[in-house]
């Protein structure tokens, strides 16, 4: 399962009540696929703009991005699981620059990092 598409299905099936409420926490760089993000951001203007969140359909014409056969997740489940993905990246990053540091015998700056 491709967590970024099933999200973004999942917010279209919940229509715009769901797209206001995780418009503010999962960012379109949240997702990792170029597509899925092309599609949420399309999701996310379209709603705003016109106070309606676009079908499937809609979202297919505009973006080329077929999201209607992807599993039916909860949104909720896909906020977690994309949140969980950056929380990793970004403790990856950290750590990787916190070892440069304690290297370079710079343990101050390697805590500072952390």
């Amino acid at each position: 399962m491709d967590v970024d598409r099933a999200f973004v299905a999942s917010v279209i099936r919940g229509g715009k009540e769901q797209v206001s409420k995780v418009r503010e926490v999962i960012p379109a760089d949240y997702l990792k696929s170029l597509e899925a993000s092309k599609a949420y951001q399309f999701v996310i203007e379209h709603t705003v703009t016109y106070g309606d969140c676009p079908t499937f359909e809609i979202v297919e014409d505009f973006t080329g991005v077929d999201l209607k056969s992807e599993p039916s997740i909860t949104t909720a489940f896909a906020c977690d699981k994309l949140q969980d993905r950056r929380t990793t990246i970004i403790l990856k990053d950290e750590v990787a620059s916190a070892i440069s540091k304690l290297e370079a015998k710079q343990p101050k700056d390697a805590v500072e990092v952390l």
